[in-house]
């Protein structure tokens, strides 16, 4: 009997090792915790010995280009996964293979999650599942915007949200699938399938069905498309909206359908409806550098770790641009300078607050991909890179991207030659810093001197990125 006990405790820590169980931690109700790349993976496998596990999000998470699926053929998921309001975002690229978050899943409930990665493949994807087996099936408030180009031909099962296998079941409801390359939301690769969609949303510029069908028994409730295609012969029992009709509010309204649970509010970034548990965020992601230009349509607070500058007065002696922090909200349509971890992304919130807008802000707010010249009238425009301003290239059909922001200094301020083709920071929080200085070395600071941060002086300007000492003030380059 002890031997007996004794290979059995072996066997279960075998499996945990096995599946990664043993490093995922469960809340008081048996959920277990989703808060990394790493946890996903290990909750991927736990599910090939326990396909019932249950597990919540508590972070956003990127898996990059490592393709980890929940589910399989041989196990298909059972349990409940609730995205808790965060998104899980993946750059996935195979040939001939099948690539979607949840490969199978069989009577499961997938919620409160925004699926907003990528795919590339030339074999079957969808957004959110592969395939839909058995009767039980639940998607509900969850926002998938997956961009999946083929890299050649075209396979025939591609969907932008689900796939059904023959005589299965799905319940989706207050869902919104947007922007998708694909012709169809639910693809029917058997028969006898039910799906039932209520609530929902899907922005498809291709899109020509919702569903395509064999004998597929599909029914919809108040949901709605929008689609660019000319073909809509699909979308008989999905009403047909424009851009404008999304744009003014009435959608969300009827979305909404007079529920006591705001479920679905006009997003205020992209004016459009949007579910409330993924409404009115921004995800930005610092450049390695540690700062980068921001700017919205939209007055926005920003997260803990994420400070906001605007810029102020140019030093033509120093080649120095000086910053202002920003307290509180940033108000709309204003350009400002974010600093962070580098490389970290933060979610950037929008704020109903209306504050006083900035004056003396020589930042210029790009709302919209917009092209900038180089020189405009009497002013000359740089933009950020590496941590310092740049002269703006003079390409006529370049853009820069939305929600950027280029700075704009006068022409005649400016020196002459190659000493007025880029601008150091100057940070308003910087004050002389604690590192000690070998003796003698005051002057040489004075004089424009740089110096690492463990006091050690350069021949000249640091050539490398990163934070230096010079004239008793920090420099990020």
């Amino acid at each position: 009997m002890k031997r007996m006990k004794k290979l059995l405790s072996l066997m279960l820590l075998f499996t945990g090792f096995a599946t990664g169980a043993w490093a995922l931690e469960q809340d008081d109700d048996g959920y277990y915790l989703i808060g990394s790349a790493q946890d996903w993976r290990d909750f991927a496998a736990l599910v090939q010995t326990t396909p019932t596990a249950n597990a919540r999000m508590t972070a956003d998470i990127d898996l990059g280009t490592t393709v980890s699926m929940i589910g399989s053929n041989s196990s298909n998921y059972q349990g409940i996964f609730d995205g808790q309001g965060h998104s899980l975002s993946f750059t996935w690229q195979k040939t001939w293979e099948n690539l979607a978050p949840f490969e199978y899943i069989h009577g499961a409930t997938i919620k409160n999650l925004a699926s907003v990665g990528e795919l590339t493949y030339s074999g079957g994807g969808t957004g959110l599942v592969l395939y839909v087996n058995g009767e039980g099936n639940v998607i509900e408030k969850c926002y998938v915007k997956v961009p999946n180009p083929v890299t050649s031909g075209l396979y025939q099962w591609q969907a932008d949200l689900l796939l059904m296998n023959s005589g299965s079941e799905v319940l989706i409801k207050d869902c919104l699938c947007q922007d998708i390359s694909k012709q169809t939301v639910i693809y029917d690769r058997g028969a006898n399938s039910v799906i039932s969609i209520e609530n929902s949303l899907f922005i498809t510029p291709g899109l020509s069905s919702i569903a395509l069908q064999r004998d597929l028994n599909a029914t919809t409730t108040n949901s709605y498309c929008v689609t660019t295609s000319d073909d809509k012969s699909g979308n008989a029992n999905c009403t047909q909206v424009t851009t404008e009709q999304l744009a003014s509010g009435e959608i969300t309204e009827k979305l909404q359908a007079e529920r006591s649970e705001e479920v679905w509010v006009q997003d205020a970034f992209i004016n459009q409806p949007m579910l409330k548990i993924f409404a009115n965020k921004m995800s930005y992601t610092v450049p390695t550098s540690g700062v980068g230009t921001f700017s919205t349509g939209v007055a926005v607070t920003l997260p803990d770790g994420l400070e906001a500058y605007y810029c102020k007065n140019y030093d033509g002696t120093k080649g120095t641009v000086s910053t202002q922090k920003i307290e509180g909200t940033i108000p709309a349509n204003t350009g400002v300078l974010l600093r962070g971890t580098g490389g970290e992304t933060y979610t950037i919130s929008a704020s109903a607050e209306t504050p006083e807008a900035i004056d003396g802000n020589a930042l210029v707010a790009v709302t919209e991909a917009t092209h900038v010249e180089q020189t405009e009238d009497d002013n000359t425009n740089f933009m950020l890179t590496g941590g310092k301003f740049v002269k703006i290239g003079g390409s006529a059909t370049s853009k820069m991207p939305a929600n950027r922001a280029y700075l704009q200094i006068a022409t005649a301020s400016l020196p002459s030659g190659n000493s007025g083709e880029s601008l150091v920071l100057e940070w308003a929080d910087d004050t002389p810093t604690a590192v000690d200085f070998a003796e003698g070395t005051a002057t040489a600071v004075a004089d424009g001197a740089y110096y690492t941060l463990d006091g050690q002086r350069l021949a000249g300007k640091p050539v490398k990125k990163g934070i230096y000492v010079s004239g008793g003030k920090k420099v990020i380059r």
